[in-house]
């Protein structure tokens, strides 16, 4: 799959899997695992900026507007940090990229194994034995029966 993620999108979903503690979707986005789904994203070091300025000039037409409800999302938030930290530090988006590059690339030469979701057989991290999907799906579960038990009462 070739995607259109540019250097903001990989640096803001980097942050937010780095906050998250979300290691099995920080490896995920550079194919570490065979048992991911390959992609390529070509414009992966190129700023939004970049790639605005290059439409502008070639006269495509291109979306400006922001969708209504992102200033509720944490994507907005860590956009919002990514900015005010790059106004101080040069080169952040880039560190976050090499980061993990470089942390892939530790784990391919260490040949450190992803476990396997023992409820879907997806991989997760070496810690984990349940991927964020599967983990995210039980306890939703388990708000939704609490939720039932509780309407009886």
């Amino acid at each position: 799959i070739a995607t259109g993620h540019n250097k903001d999108d990989e640096a803001q979903t980097i942050l937010m899997n780095v906050l998250r503690g979300d290691l099995e979707r920080i490896l995920r986005l550079n194919n570490i695992s065979e048992e991911f789904i390959p992609r390529i994203k070509p414009l992966r070091r190129i700023s939004e900026r970049e790639i605005a300025m290059y439409a502008y000039l070639k006269g495509y037409k291109f979306q400006i507007n922001e969708c209504p409800y992102s200033h509720d999302a944490i994507r907005d938030k860590v956009r919002d940090v990514l900015e005010q930290v790059s106004t101080q530090i040069n080169g952040v988006y880039d560190a976050l990229l090499n980061f993990q590059d470089k942390l892939v690339n530790y784990i391919t030469i260490h040949q450190v194994t992803l476990n396997k979701c023992i409820y879907c057989g997806k991989p997760t991290s070496p810690k984990s034995k349940i991927c964020k999907p599967c983990e995210y799906k039980l306890e939703f579960t388990k708000k939704i029966n609490y939720i039932h038990s509780n309407e009886s009462l």
